[in-house]
């Protein structure tokens, strides 16, 4: 994985708890996809771009795949689209505290 470019410090908690915990949105550099690094076809120029959440019970990490870099970066900055996946168990807070989602 290639070096980190951005990141974006949030806290967390689990729904229901008043626990704040630190977490960190972390987006890595693109790259061009080579052959043997995903199991299905891709053209010249289709590149990955790799997110994780780092301070949730389980690390997660995630490559997003686009047709060229710019989209392969653009899909794995969409912070607020990755955090909805883990909304039914966290609620995710801005460092001032403020609630992350509005809803």
């Amino acid at each position: 994985m290639l070096g980190c470019i951005a990141t974006r410090e949030l806290s967390y908690s689990v729904i229901g708890t008043s626990e704040r915990l630190p977490l960190t949105f972390r987006v890595f550099s693109p790259f061009e996809l080579q052959e043997g690094m995903v199991d299905f076809a891709f053209s010249k120029g289709t590149a990955g771009c790799t997110y994780e959440l780092d301070g949730l019970p389980k690390k997660y990490s995630h490559t997003c795949i686009g047709g060229d870099l710019v989209q392969a970066l653009q899909l794995a900055v969409d912070v607020d689209g990755h955090l909805r996946m883990f909304k039914k168990k966290y609620e995710f807070f801005f460092p001032d505290g403020e609630s992350y989602f509005e809803d």
